[in-house]
């Protein structure tokens, strides 16, 4: 109903299935869905608090307002249901990866870190802590060896990931193996071909190659769709090579 938006009927199925299971949180869920696909992100809110107090052992509802209160840009908001999350279950990873990439996003790189460490701590598999933790690792805050590690096990989960293919590739990079990182890279940039930072890393994976032309030709690609994560680091990039060319 919702992806009709016949959000009267959706709203009607929602409340049938709060009637069914009042102490489950997934009828509230549902409604706060309905909510969420009309843009009423208080309504949905609301809703998603009547779940968490209809069921007050699960962590997954409690993500789910962290998720809306990141809608509305109250990282403060999220931060705290997050850790409701881990309070209903301390074992819970998406918890701590959520928690790092707030961490990651207000440049706590240290408290993002010690996060990704604790969801893998929880469960070693879990992609999205892999990718984020190799990725500062490679930024500096851990071993290019470590860097690397991390990437290769997100990659043998998830290898058609173009994101993962992306952090692969920079690890690669960063230990000295540029032509492997070159072809991931690109595989990645032909994907995420709107993605400045993708691109910022194919230019540095050209660089490293020896193809100053295409290295020039990504970082301005790059730098052309606005401001992101690495823009300073490719500014720079494109002044050293622009220099170089000279």
């Amino acid at each position: 109903y919702i992806m009709l938006k016949d959000f009267p009927r959706a709203e009607e199925q929602a409340r049938r299935i709060i009637a069914m299971s009042p102490r489950l949180s997934f009828g509230h869920v549902a409604m706060a869905s309905v909510h969420e696909a009309r843009n009423n992100i208080p309504r949905a809110i609301d809703a998603v608090r009547s779940g968490m107090q209809s069921d007050p052992k699960d962590p997954q509802v409690a993500m789910v307002l962290g998720g809306l209160y990141m809608r509305q840009r109250d990282a403060a908001a999220a931060m705290s249901a997050y850790n409701e999350a881990l309070k209903r279950n301390p074992n819970y990873a998406p918890a701590f990866y959520a928690k790092g990439s707030l961490y990651e996003l207000s440049g706590n790189k240290k408290e993002a870190v010690a996060n990704y460490r604790a969801a893998l701590a929880k469960s070693g598999n879990h992609v999205p802590s892999l990718n984020n933790l190799s990725y500062l690792y490679s930024q500096g805050m851990g071993s290019p060896k470590e860097a690397l590690q991390l990437a290769v096990a997100a990659y043998k989960l998830e290898p058609g990931n173009p994101a993962i293919m992306d952090t692969l590739g920079l690890a690669l990079l960063k230990n000295g193996r540029a032509k492997e990182a070159r072809s991931l890279l690109e595989k990645s940039a032909s994907v995420l071909s709107k993605n400045p930072n993708v691109a910022y890393h194919l230019a540095l994976a050209y660089r490293a190659t020896g193809d100053r032309a295409r290295a020039i030709a990504e970082v301005r690609r790059a730098l052309a769709m606005g401001e992101f994560r690495e823009a300073a680091a490719a500014k720079s990039l494109l002044a050293e090579l622009s220099s170089t060319r000279r």
